[in-house]
């Protein structure tokens, strides 16, 4: 997807929002999954990069909905105050 974006329209700034999934969904391919980001982060250096945008969310039960997956409200707040430095600097 990045590449496609890139020949397309060679002027837009990219973020990418690192995941992390519980060992248990991935079924043994952890490791693989985990590493993706940082491996398409590091092959292009243009990319703004967020390692896991649900840092401080994930596992926290108050800010996530019932499902202990999504955020709530509260939660998205945390998650738009952890990415906003590295989106700002798409703005400049």
């Amino acid at each position: 997807m990045i590449t496609e974006v890139r020949n397309r329209w060679p002027e837009v700034k990219i973020a990418l929002m690192g995941m992390s999934l519980p060992q248990e969904l991935l079924f043994g391919r952890g490791a693989g999954f985990h590493d993706l980001y940082d491996r398409l982060a590091a092959a292009d250096p243009a990319l703004a990069y967020v390692p896991f945008y649900l840092d401080g969310v994930a596992g926290q039960g108050h800010l996530n909905l019932r499902d202990g997956v999504h955020p709530n409200a509260a939660g998205y707040r945390k998650v738009a105050e952890h990415i906003w430095p590295v989106i700002q600097t798409l703005l400049i």
